[in-house]
């Protein structure tokens, strides 16, 4: 599976700096500013492995995030990609 960028909010814009000329580019392709962890690799391994992943991720301003992957099934139950959230915790005394 090539991991292509199928849609994305604006707050995710940010941390990947998407364009909508992005949609149908692979992930492989785009710019984080995410420092402390590899999306792309966990992307790849949540996607082999099917096991979700949620980490606390660093971006290149100091913000903290909760990062969630998880598999995309679809209604007939076909893994198609993942889905990729990101949760700002910067404020939360977790993050501290």
């Amino acid at each position: 599976m090539e991991l292509r960028i199928k849609r994305f909010t604006p707050a995710t814009a940010k941390i990947f700096r998407l364009l909508q000329t992005d949609i149908g580019r692979s992930i492989r392709d785009i710019t984080s500013n995410i420092t402390s962890f590899n999306v792309y690799a966990a992307a790849e391994d949540v996607l082999a492995t099917l096991i979700r992943k949620e980490v606390e991720v660093k971006n290149e301003d100091g913000r903290w995030f909760t990062l969630r992957i998880i598999p995309y099934r679809t209604m007939d139950n076909t893994i198609e990609g993942v889905v990729v959230t990101f949760i700002d915790i910067s404020d939360s005394s977790v993050s501290k």
